[in-house]
C-alpha cells in the first residue's frame, strides 16, 4: 500500500537544446512516470491525461542547483 498518497503531481520544467522536459519531483509523479516505458520524464500529453484522471499538476520553480552546496570552505 502507498503511504501518504496524494492527488498532486509535482514537476519541474527544464529546457535544453529547444526541447522542453517535465521532470517528476514527488513520489506520485515518479510512480506515474514509471508507467511510461524507458522514460525518466513526462510529456505534455502525459500531463493532460494525468489531469483528466483528476490529479492536480503543480509546476515547481526552477532553482539553480548549487553543486558546491554542502562543501566546507577552507
Amino acid at each position: 500500500m502507498i503511504e501518504n498518497y496524494q492527488m498532486t503531481v509535482e514537476i519541474k520544467i527544464k529546457e535544453a537544446y529547444g526541447i522542453t522536459r517535465f521532470y517528476p519531483v514527488n513520489q506520485t509523479a515518479m510512480m506515474l512516470t514509471e508507467m511510461t516505458p524507458n522514460r525518466k520524464t513526462l510529456t505534455a500529453r502525459n500531463l493532460r491525461i494525468i489531469e483528466d484522471l483528476g490529479y492536480t499538476v503543480t509546476v515547481l520553480p526552477n532553482t539553480p542547483e548549487l553543486w558546491w552546496k554542502g562543501y566546507d570552505r577552507d
